[in-house]
């Protein structure tokens, strides 16, 4: 699922005091969007909880979440993707995160936007997108309520500097997809040799990395720390993509993955950018 789309990239910083979901709704809406994917880095969260992904004890889903994780009242954020859209007619954002524990350890997750607060400032690079909508609506394949590109009006591209304003597609990977290889295809359908990743939150049935690692259990979580699609001297794309990846064990796993051997297990949500 890819819809064409101009986006432009800028950089911010989410300020102190606001929860996730508002202080990204209040950046957005000063830069005049409401669909936009984003890398964060550095600052800190307070009120902190999140979600690890699980196996699912019903047969509506093949996997589910676990029970919300609390405890920890700060941590430090490393890194972080999210994809901000509309849900029920409201802003919503799905974030995937790796950060610090108080004690040095390395942890990732699903985060609970609408809860955890802002307690010291973080950059942001902010990839808007321009007449493409991330929208959650029900996938009945999944029996999820899963962020889609939908086409809207009210282009905006005009008012956008031209050295900021790029060509893009706004990507949704099914399941069961290679998510390597749907990138390349997808470049070569549009007749690109070079692109960047913007974005990247998402999930994996098991995970095998370029190093030779395996990622043994069903349910995880990923988020993309950065990715490209790039010539090969054999004439086709290839793609080279960073993964932070979190089982549900919690076991925490980093690194290129190996292409051809990781499909998505419930979405992959994402903007690839012509360079």
């Amino acid at each position: 699922m890819a819809l064409p789309s101009k986006v432009r990239i800028t950089h911010a910083e989410l300020p102190v005091g606001d929860t996730l979901l508002t202080a990204v709704t209040r950046l957005l809406a000063a830069l005049d969007s409401d669909s936009a994917v984003l890398r964060l880095s550095g600052g800190a969260f307070s009120n902190f909880c999140y979600y690890l992904p699980a196996l699912s004890d019903h047969p509506e889903h093949a996997v589910f979440f676990s029970e919300k994780m609390t405890g920890t009242d700060q941590v430090m954020l490393e890194m972080a993707t999210v994809t901000f859209g509309n849900k029920d007619g409201q802003p919503w954002l799905h974030c995937h995160a790796v950060w610090l524990e108080p004690g040095g350890k390395t942890l990732s997750g699903h985060l609970v936007p609408d809860e955890i607060v802002v307690s010291s400032p973080i950059e942001a690079e902010v990839c808007l997108i321009e007449s493409v909508r991330f929208d959650a609506l029900f996938d009945p394949e999944t029996n999820f309520s899963i962020f889609k590109p939908l086409a809207v009006p009210a282009p905006q591209s005009t008012t956008w500097p031209a050295e900021e304003t790029h060509d893009a597609l706004v990507i949704r990977v099914i399941p069961n997809q290679d998510l390597c290889q749907t990138l390349e295809h997808l470049c070569v359908d549009q007749g690109w040799q070079k692109a960047q990743v913007q974005g990247g939150v998402g999930s994996l049935i098991c995970a095998d990395f370029a190093d030779g690692r395996h990622v043994k259990q069903l349910a995880t979580e990923l988020l993309i720390e950065r990715g490209r699609i790039t010539p090969h001297p054999s004439g086709e794309c290839r793609a080279a993509i960073d993964i932070t990846l979190v089982d549900f064990e919690g076991k925490v796993n980093r690194g290129r993955i190996a292409r051809q051997s990781n499909p998505v297990l419930v979405t992959c949500e994402l903007v690839l950018v012509k360079q």
